[in-house]
């Protein structure tokens, strides 16, 4: 049963101030109650991109300043977030965090190098100048054995129009 148009705005109308009490909790590092918050978001929109982020990045472990993980992911942990970052992507495909932290969880925590080929492709779509994607799989390739497909790959970068390093 859908909410009635009336309490439907009402909902809509308690998302800004639910994300900036998110964005409070956050800034403070309460990671539990910014969890909390998230989820609340999450339940009222589903589709809220900035709750999902935040989900996706509170449910991991916390990093250090150099973007490594204090302790790695659990399987479990690796897995939901690998869901969330697809979701985002599906949501927002201009994302970067939620492509470059997927990519990071399926790679380096699940072991799915393949789908990781096809990730940075999709990437490539929504960003044809980018050599990062390029690089990446060619890095995926080269750990696969597959060093014919790696250097062609890496040929790309080179292109006219391809972004600086």
């Amino acid at each position: 049963m859908s909410p009635g148009p009336v309490l439907a705005e009402g909902l809509a109308s308690a998302i800004p101030e639910l994300l900036d009490e998110l964005e409070e909790y956050i800034s403070h590092g309460n990671r539990a109650g910014a969890l909390i918050k998230a989820t609340e978001v999450v339940e009222q929109d589903p589709e809220c991109v900035e709750a999902l982020w935040a989900l996706l990045e509170l449910g991991l472990p916390e990093r250090r300043r150099d973007g490594s993980y204090r302790i790695d992911p659990s399987l479990a942990e690796a897995a939901k977030g690998w869901t969330l970052a697809k979701k985002i992507i599906t949501l927002d495909p201009s994302h970067r965090g939620a492509w470059f932290r997927g990519a990071i969880l399926a790679t380096q925590h699940l072991g799915l190098s393949e789908e990781v080929l096809q990730w940075w492709e999709d990437f490539r779509t929504e960003f044809p100048t980018d050599v990062t994607p390029i690089i990446e799989q060619a890095a995926l390739l080269i750990r696969m054995g597959f060093y014919a497909e790696a250097t062609e790959r890496l040929e790309a970068v080179l292109a006219p129009g391809m972004d600086e390093m």
